[in-house]
């Protein structure tokens, strides 16, 4: 579900808009879980989480490949891949070692929407190079 939204949200919008808001959810959803509110403000989270996670996976490489010169496009988005497989991959050892290093879950969660906000900065300075051409709608009314 998350990935036809965003990827809707990339189509209409642009696909920096889309990193955006994905990165944006995935921080608030960190940030909600590193304060312990209520049981449904945590199911909101996880929701939330869900939907922005996986939608990452195919924003980054459709971002490269709608702005990066078309011979480059494979190394880089080859890279990309390869950086958030590590990251999810370290992520995870690091999250099954936090109760035992740190005593908890919390700063796991803190340093994960600590990292999605820094995306969200680095989304920002992405060009806007890859939003599609305006929609006439005098031709969709007609």
């Amino acid at each position: 579900i998350g990935g036809v939204v965003f990827g809707a949200v990339g189509d209409r919008a642009g696909l920096r808009i889309a990193l955006l808001a994905a990165a944006t959810l995935f921080s608030a959803s960190a940030i909600m879980v590193a304060n312990g509110t209520g049981a449904g403000l945590l199911v909101f989270a996880a929701g939330c989480f869900g939907a922005s996670f996986f939608p990452i996976f195919g924003l980054l490489p459709a971002y490269v490949g709608k702005t990066a010169e078309a011979d480059l496009t494979p190394a880089i988005c080859g890279l990309v891949e390869c950086s958030l497989g590590l990251g999810g991959a370290l992520g995870s050892v690091l999250g099954g070692l936090s109760p035992h290093l740190a005593g908890s879950f919390r700063p796991m969660y803190v340093s994960t929407g600590a990292i999605a906000a820094f995306m969200v900065c680095l989304a920002c300075l992405l060009p806007r190079k890859d939003h599609p051409p305006t929609c006439d709608l005098t031709l969709v009314s007609k």
